[in-house]
C-alpha cells in the first residue's frame, strides 16, 4: 500500500489527500519542481566549452543583426534560432545562451511524466520522468549549449507518436510524429541514425503483421520486389555511368562563363546544353526508374497493407526522408556532395534530389493519395524554414538536404577523439548510467517471464484471425511491444554509435534514452506486480528500510574483503579497526536478516522477500545515480574528473575574463581595454570578449604591434613567440585553458583488466574513482603525478600577461612574487653586442 498510496489510492471521496492535495500529485510538483531547479540554478557557472562557443558566436551574430548561414560543421540550424531567440528575450550571457537546452530537458521529463501514462501506466511513467530526472547524462547536457538536450526530446516525442499510432492508428499520431521527426532533423545529422534504426524495426514489425494475416498474394509480393529491384539497377546504372564520365567539360565551362560576365544569353545557353550533354548518359537510367516506378506503383497493393500500423509509419519515415538522402548517391559517383563551388557537385546534387523527390512522392501518393502531401507539407516548411532562416538564405536548402549528411560522411573518416570500441559499453554506460542498464534488465526479464493473461489472450485471438482471404482487406490485431521497441532501439544505438567515426560523451545520451524509458517502464511493471494490499503501509516501509539496510551492510563487507585493507590481516590499529568493523558488520547483517525473516514470517509474506531487496537495489543504484549527476553538474562542471566531457574548459578562462573586466573598468570606466588573444585562447574568449570594442585578435601572428597592450593572453603553444615581445614589461599569470579527462582506459586488453581486477589496491583506485571521482589511490598506484587538479594531464595552459604600469595601479595584481619576478629572457640578447663609443663630437 506505501506504492499504491502514491500512484493507486482512493478515500471515501475518492483521492488520498495530504491537505487537498493526492500523494501523486505532490509527487508530481516534486518532480517538476526538481526538473526545473537541476536544469536552471547556476545555469551560467560553468565556463563556456570550446563546442559551445561554435554555437553561441553564430547565434549572438544572428541576434545582433548580422544573420546567420547553416553551416554542417555546427549542425542543425534550430538550436542557433532558439539561443538567439533567448538572447532577444532575455539578452547574452552564459546562462541566457543555456535556456532554450534546460528547457527542452525539462520538457522531456514533463512530457514522459504525463504523455506516456498510457503506455507506460502511471507508476511507469512517473519513474521514467524521475529516471530522466536524475539521469547524470541528460542533467549535464541539459545544461550544456549543444543539440543533446533537443535531441532527446525529439526522441521520446518520436516513441510516443509511434506508440500512439498503434493505439489509435489515426492521422494525429502521424503528424505529430512527423513534426517531431522534421525537427530532429533541424536539430542534429544523428537523424539519420535514429530513421535507419527505426525503419529496421518496423520493416521487420510490419513482416510479421502481414505474413501470418495473408493480406497480398504471391503477385503482390513479386510486385513489390519488382520495384525495389528497378530502384537499385536504376539508380547502380546512374552511378556507374557517372562514376566514369569525365567531368572536366563542366567545371572549363563554369570557368569560362564566371571569367566573362558579359557572355551573351546565347553563349550561356551553350554552355548549359553542352553540360547536359555531359550529364545526359548518367540521367537517362533515373528517367527510366522514375518511368517504371510510375508503371509499378498502381500493382504494388498498398491500399490491402494500409492496415498494417508498422507499414504506415514505415512508408511515412520513406517518404519524407528519402529526398535527404541525395549525398549517398553523389558520393558514390567519386564527387564531395559539398563541394558547392564546383559545378559537377552542384549538378549532382540537384539531379540526385529531384531524383529521389519524385520517387518518394510516387512512392507516398501509392501509399495515401488522400494526405500524403499534407505529411510533406508540414515536413518540409519546418525543413526549409529553419535551414533557410525563414527564407533569408536560400543556399540553405542545399546545404540542409546535402551539406548536412554530405558533411557528417566526410567526418567519419577523421574520427574525432580516436576513442576504443569500447566507449561507450564499457566506458560511459556503466559509469553513469549503470541504473538505466540494471533497470532496462529487469524489464527483459518480466517481460520474457511475465506475461500477462491479457496479452496471452490476445495473441490466440490473433492467431484465430489469421484465416483471411486473400484480396479481403482486414483490419490487423496487432500490438506494440514497447518493450521490444526500446530494448532494440537501446542495442542497435549502441551498435550503429559505436561503429560510427567519432565517439564523443555527449552521443551517450541518445544511447541512454531508451534505456531509461526501457527502465522507467521495467520498475513501474514491477511495482504494479506487487499486491500492496496485503500488508500494512508501515509494514511494507520497515520491511522495505530493514532490506535496504541489508544491502547496505553487505556491500560494506564486500567492499572491506575486495579493497585494499581487508580484514585480519594484521594487529596495527588501522587493521584491528577494520578487523573489528568488519565482525560488527557480520553480527550486524546476522541480526538484521533475522528481523527480516521475522517480520516475513510474521505476515506470512514470503514471497515478497525478494521484491523487497530488488526495490532495495534500485534505492541504492537511484541514489548513486543521483549523487553522481548532482556532482557532474553541480560541483565538478568544470573539472576534467568526469568522464562525461572531452576537451573540456578549466576555470582559468572565466577568472581571466573577471579580471579583465575589472582592469578594464578601473583604468577606462567601461570594458574599453585593449587586449589581445591568440588561436588558442580564441576560445572561448571569441565569446567572452565579444563586447570590448578595442579586443585585438592576433591569432597566429604576434608582432611588435603588441608592445603596448595593456592585456595578452596568449596559448601554451604560443609562449615562445609572445614573451620576446614583451620582454620584461609584464607581469605573468598562468591558468589551464583546456584538460581532458584521464585516459587511461585506452588500450585496454585482456592482461590489463585480469591485471586490475587480481590488484585489491587497483580495484580500490577505481572503486574511488566511480564512487567519489577520488584520483588519489588511483594516482599512487599508477605512480601518476599528473591526476591532482593543480598538475593535470592531458591539459593545455594559457597565460595572462598584464602591462607593469597597469598592474601596478591595482594591488591585488602586484603581490611580492610578482615584484621579485625574474625578468623574461630575450633570446635576441643572447646575440647582442652593445658597442659604446670612445669619442664624442660636438658636446659643448
Amino acid at each position: 500500500m506505501l506504492m499504491e498510496n502514491i500512484f493507486h489510492t482512493r478515500d471515501k471521496t475518492g483521492k488520498t489527500t495530504f491537505g487537498k492535495l493526492s500523494w501523486y500529485s505532490i509527487l508530481i510538483i516534486v518532480i517538476i519542481l526538481a526538473a526545473i531547479l537541476t536544469r536552471f540554478i547556476n545555469l551560467g557557472d560553468r565556463v563556456m566549452s570550446h563546442d559551445e562557443v561554435n554555437h553561441v558566436v553564430p547565434s549572438y551574430d544572428f541576434y545582433t543583426g548580422a544573420g546567420y548561414r547553416h553551416d554542417p560543421i555546427s549542425h542543425g540550424p534550430l538550436q542557433f534560432h532558439l539561443i538567439a531567440f533567448s538572447y532577444f528575450l532575455f539578452g547574452d550571457s552564459d546562462f541566457t545562451s543555456r535556456i532554450p537546452h534546460a528547457l527542452a530537458s525539462v520538457a522531456t521529463i514533463l512530457f514522459v511524466l504525463f504523455a506516456y501514462r498510457k503506455y507506460f501506466g502511471k507508476s511507469g511513467a512517473t519513474i521514467s520522468a524521475i529516471l530522466l530526472l536524475i539521469s547524470p547524462l541528460l542533467m549535464f547536457y541539459g545544461r550544456y549549449a549543444r543539440n543533446e538536450a533537443l535531441v532527446a526530446l525529439f526522441l521520446v516525442i518520436i516513441v510516443y507518436a509511434i506508440m500512439r499510432y498503434f493505439d489509435k492508428r489515426d492521422t494525429r499520431s502521424l503528424y505529430i510524429l512527423t513534426i517531431a521527426l522534421s525537427f530532429y532533423y533541424t536539430s542534429k545529422e544523428t537523424a539519420y541514425i535514429h530513421t535507419a534504426l527505426l525503419m529496421i524495426f518496423l520493416f521487420f514489425k510490419m513482416l510479421v503483421e502481414i505474413i501470418p494475416a495473408k493480406l497480398i498474394q504471391r503477385k503482390t509480393y513479386i510486385m513489390n520486389f519488382l520495384l525495389i529491384v528497378v530502384i537499385v539497377i536504376t539508380l547502380g546504372a546512374s552511378i556507374y555511368l557517372f562514376r566514369n564520365t569525365d567531368f572536366a567539360s563542366i567545371d572549363n565551362n563554369a570557368v569560362a562563363i564566371q571569367n566573362s560576365p558579359s557572355l551573351t544569353l546565347q553563349t550561356r545557353v551553350y554552355y548549359l546544353f553542352a553540360d547536359f550533354k555531359t550529364l545526359l548518359p548518367g540521367i537517362i537510367p533515373l528517367v527510366i526508374g522514375i518511368l517504371l516506378i510510375a508503371i509499378l506503383r498502381k500493382s504494388l497493393r498498398w491500399d490491402l497493407l494500409s492496415n498494417s500500423p508498422s507499414f504506415n509509419i514505415l512508408i511515412l519515415l520513406i517518404v519524407l526522408v528519402l529526398p535527404l538522402l541525395a549525398a549517398f548517391p553523389v558520393r558514390f559517383c567519386g564527387i564531395d556532395p559539398i563541394l558547392y563551388t564546383s559545378s559537377t557537385s552542384n549538378y549532382l546534387d540537384l539531379i540526385f534530389i529531384v531524383y529521389l523527390g519524385v520517387i518518394s512522392m510516387l512512392l507516398a501518393s501509392a501509399w495515401n493519395p488522400r494526405h500524403w502531401w499534407k505529411y510533406m507539407v508540414v515536413f518540409y516548411s519546418i525543413f526549409f524554414l529553419f535551414y533557410t532562416t525563414f527564407l533569408t538564405n536560400m543556399q540553405g536548402s542545399l546545404t540542409g538536404v546535402v551539406g548536412s549528411l554530405g558533411y557528417w560522411l566526410n567526418q567519419q573518416d577523421v574520427n574525432r577523439g580516436n576513442q576504443p570500441l569500447y566507449y561507450y559499453a564499457l566506458l560511459q554506460l556503466p559509469f553513469y548510467e549503470f541504473l538505466a542498464l540494471a533497470g532496462s534488465l529487469l524489464a527483459v526479464i518480466l517481460s520474457i517471464f511475465k506475461k500477462k493473461p491479457a496479452e496471452m489472450a490476445e495473441q490466440a485471438q490473433s492467431e484465430q484471425s489469421d484465416s483471411v482471404e486473400a484480396n479481403e482487406i482486414q483490419p490487423i490485431k496487432t500490438k506494440l511491444s514497447i518493450t521490444t521497441l526500446l530494448l532494440f532501439w537501446g542495442i542497435s544505438s549502441l551498435i550503429a554509435f559505436t561503429i560510427a567515426g567519432e565517439k564523443m560523451p555527449w552521443l551517450t545520451v541518445q544511447i541512454a534514452v531508451p534505456f531509461l524509458l526501457l527502465a522507467g517502464k521495467g520498475l513501474g511493471t514491477y511495482i504494479d506486480s506487487i499486491v500492496w494490499k496485503e500488508r500494512t503501509p508501515r509494514d511494507h516501509f520497515i520491511a522495505l528500510a530493514v532490506s535496504l539496510f541489508i544491502l547496505l551492510v553487505a556491500f560494506s563487507m564486500i567492499g572491506t574483503l575486495l579493497g585494499n585493507e581487508p580484514p585480519f590481516q594484521g594487529k596495527t590499529q588501522a587493521q584491528l579497526q577494520t578487523t573489528y568493523r568488519f565482525i560488527f558488520e557480520c553480527f550486524l547483517l546476522v541480526a538484521l536478516i533475522a528481523t527480516h525473516h521475522y517480520l516475513l514470517k510474521k505476515q506470512q509474506t514470503k514471497r515478497l522477500q525478494s521484491k523487497y531487496f530488488i526495490l532495495a537495489l534500485f534505492t541504492i543504484l537511484g541514489v548513486l545515480t543521483g549523487q553522481s549527476a548532482l556532482r557532474a553538474s553541480f560541483v565538478n562542471y568544470n573539472y576534467p574528473t568526469e568522464y562525461l566531457v572531452y576537451a573540456h574548459a578549466a576555470p582559468g578562462p572565466k577568472e581571466i575574463l573577471d579580471q579583465v573586466e575589472e582592469i578594464s573598468k578601473r583604468t577606462t570606466g567601461g570594458l574599453d581595454i585593449r587586449v589581445a588573444y591568440d588561436n588558442h585562447s580564441l576560445y572561448p574568449f571569441w565569446w567572452y570578449f565579444r563586447n570590448y570594442p578595442n579586443r585585438i585578435a592576433y591569432l597566429e601572428n604576434p608582432t611588435r604591434s603588441l608592445e603596448d597592450v595593456p592585456i595578452i593572453l596568449a596559448g601554451q603553444e604560443n609562449y615562445g613567440s609572445v614573451e620576446p615581445i614583451i620582454r620584461n614589461n609584464y607581469y605573468t599569470f598562468e591558468y589551464y585553458r583546456l584538460w581532458w579527462p584521464n585516459q587511461d582506459y585506452f588500450n585496454l586488453t585482456s592482461e590489463r583488466i585480469t591485471n586490475t581486477l587480481g590488484s585489491a589496491d587497483m580495484r580500490q583506485a577505481l572503486l574511488d574513482i566511480w564512487l567519489k571521482r577520488d584520483y588519489s589511490q588511483y594516482a599512487d598506484v599508477t605512480n601518476n603525478g599528473f591526476l591532482s587538479l593543480s598538475s593535470w594531464s592531458p591539459a593545455e595552459k594559457m597565460r595572462m600577461y598584464i602591462r607593469k604600469d597597469i598592474a601596478e595601479q591595482m594591488w591585488e595584481f602586484v603581490s611580492e612574487d610578482k615584484l621579485t619576478q625574474t625578468p623574461i629572457a630575450d633570446a635576441w640578447d643572447e646575440i647582442t653586442t652593445i658597442l659604446y663609443p670612445n669619442q664624442f663630437f660636438g658636446r659643448g
